[in-house]
Order: C-alpha cells, then sequence, then structure tokens
C-alpha cells in the first residue's frame, strides 16, 4: 500500500481502498457470490432452520424466525408500495426488527439508507434529501427528531418500531 496515501490532503479511499491492507490476499482475490445477500443467508442456511441465527438481550431466534419475520417485513414493505430501487431510510440501532428490514428490503429489490439514531435533525434531513427516500423507519425512541427532520420535505410513510419488540417479556417490561 501507498504510503502516500495518509499524506494526500484529499484521499479517495473509494479507489485507493485502503482498508485492503487488513485482509489475506486469499481474501481478496475471492469471488464474491452473485446474488443477493437475502438469497446468500437463505442457501447458507435452509438446511438448518432450528439453529440460533440471533441472541438479542438473551432472546434466542432461530433461522426458521428470521425467515418468517424477513418474509413478513417484506410483505408490509410492499404493502407501504416499496418497490425494486426504492431507497428506504432506516434510523435505528441494530435490532432484529431492523435486521428483518434490512433483508426484506434485499429481497424486494429495495436499498437500505442506514442513519445513526444519535444523529442530530438536521443531519438526518441531509441524509433523506440525498437517499431521496419517500419512506423511513425510525425507532420509537427518536420519532420527535425524526418528526421535525421531515416536517418540511415530501415522505409518504414513517413507520415507527420498538427495540423492546424482540426483547424477552420480562425485560420488554422494563422498557
Amino acid at each position: 500500500m501507498d504510503s502516500t496515501i495518509n499524506k494526500r490532503k484529499n484521499p479517495r479511499p473509494s479507489i485507493e481502498m485502503p482498508w485492503l491492507k487488513y485482509y489475506s490476499i486469499d481474501a481478496i482475490s475471492a469471488t464474491l457470490p452473485d446474488c443477493s445477500i437475502y438469497d446468500y443467508l437463505w442457501e447458507n442456511n435452509k438446511k438448518d432452520l432450528d439453529r440460533v441465527a440471533i441472541v438479542y438481550f438473551g432472546k434466542k431466534i432461530t433461522y426458521r424466525e428470521l425467515f418468517e419475520n424477513i418474509n413478513k417485513t417484506a410483505n408490509a414493505l410492499l404493502s407501504f408500495g416499496v418497490q425494486q430501487e426504492d431507497i428506504v431510510t432506516l434510523i435505528s440501532v441494530t435490532t432484529p426488527e431492523i435486521i428483518y428490514c434490512i433483508y426484506a428490503l434485499n429481497r424486494i429489490g429495495a436499498i437500505s439508507n442506514l442513519v445513526d439514531p444519535r444523529t442530530r435533525s438536521e443531519g438526518i434531513l441531509n441524509y433523506l434529501k440525498e437517499a431521496n427516500s419517500r419512506i423511513v423507519i425510525t425507532l420509537d425512541v427518536v420519532q420527535d427528531k425524526v418528526a421535525k427532520a421531515t416536517s418540511d420535505i415530501d415522505i409518504e410513510t414513517i413507520i415507527t418500531v420498538s427495540p423492546s419488540e424482540s426483547l424477552p417479556v420480562i425485560k420488554r417490561v422494563f422498557y
């Protein structure tokens, strides 16, 4: 890797790819799968659906449950009018519901635009404008900030999710 990369005033990471220094030659030259991330997940787990896919605050979610929830989420997103190549902004931390959304959007052929929920309203507005999102999925705890950010732009639908949905029952009570 060229040591002048870090000394340049305007580095171009997408061209210079400085992250490659952390990968082996085998990893760099590996052939990438020619399928969607949803298809890749399905193909690699369809024969073992009772294996645990996600552990969320102690609650175990199997691949069977994961795929069922992805499919339900995809159907719900389709009913909201999400189409192939739409950019849907997700303002959330990683919860099972957001994982379902990412894979469901990928299954539909739509694009996930992930935004950190700690981002200020002005930043959220900029991200939404840049992505030209019509649909936003956000955590309930930042819905006021999202409402403020979207008050002056045309957003078709705002879907609110709670990080407590997938919590074990006892922990959900304390949320």
